[in-house]
């Protein structure tokens, strides 16, 4: 049945939404008004209506990334990237913030992490596992990371970026191009080459292969090493009759006809005497 919102925020077009934990709630923030955009936060509470939320934080913007989950150990709300307008029209943003949920009463919370290496224009995808994770929904032009360790040069395509808490650093996660990157929202059985069984947005790393559940659930599954495939917890042994290539990113397989294994572990098959 429809319900009486009662006052909130001014009609808008392309705020940031999110669900909140507690399931009887959800926050609104930014959008486009007519031809201003807004940087104002509220939250919706059934049976209770509207409140605004206070305090400084993301500029004024439309289409924001946003999403609810664990940062650092806290519980928190994220806001990353979204357009902002410019004397040249609506251009991309590269900042992101963070508010814990237990500031929302506060007048005041927001906190911003260091800025993204790349402008985001279009709306990220946003995933917190306790630490933050920002998916750009676009093809990035080449760009330049600066850490720590020093500057590196990363060429045009599809980038998650990773932050790291210890170094606050970001940590650019080349994509397997844009098939894997509209990979939201699909389920891809156990054993399909470089995914697991889950609803899934694919990145990879130097390391292995990275996957989001629907924004929310951020996990490593390794590359393995012939002989070996991924089982769910670990790289293991192919049983006999089966084998795998170097790097194996897919379950293992089976011998063709005339071909046979008879030990673990082994990265191609034998010819059948005879």
């Amino acid at each position: 049945s429809l319900v009486d919102a009662g006052t909130g925020p001014s009609a808008r077009s392309s705020p940031a939404c999110v669900l909140l934990p507690d399931t009887e709630s959800f926050a609104v923030f930014g959008g486009r008004l007519d031809v201003s955009f807004e940087s104002d936060l509220w939250v919706y509470t059934r049976g209770s209506g509207w409140t605004e939320v206070m305090g400084s934080g993301p500029s004024s913007r439309k289409g924001s990334g946003i999403a609810v989950g664990t940062h650092d150990g806290h519980e928190v709300l994220v806001v990353a990237g979204g357009q902002k307008s410019s004397s040249a029209g609506a251009v991309g943003t590269s900042d992101v913030w963070v508010r814990p949920l237990d500031t929302m009463s506060d007048s005041s919370g927001w906190v911003q992490l260091p800025e993204l290496p790349v402008t985001l224009l279009f709306t990220p995808l946003v995933g917190l596992d306790g630490t933050v994770i920002v998916w750009a929904m676009e093809e990035l032009d080449s760009f330049t990371a600066i850490t720590a360790s020093g500057a590196r040069q990363y060429p045009l395509g599809h980038y998650a970026f990773v932050f790291d808490i210890a170094t606050q650093e970001w940590s650019p996660q080349p994509q397997l191009g844009p098939s894997r990157q509209l990979a939201v929202g699909v389920r891809v059985p156990v054993g399909f080459p470089m995914f697991t069984d889950l609803w899934s947005l694919g990145g990879q790393g130097d390391d292995g292969l990275r996957t989001t559940v629907m924004g929310a659930t951020y996990m490593l599954k390794p590359v393995c090493a012939a002989g070996t495939s991924f089982d769910g917890q670990t790289c293991a042994s192919c049983p006999a009759g089966t084998y795998s290539h170097e790097k194996s990113e897919g379950p293992c397989l089976k011998c063709g006809a005339g071909q046979y294994t008879d030990e673990e572990g082994q990265a191609s098959c034998k010819l059948c005497d005879g």
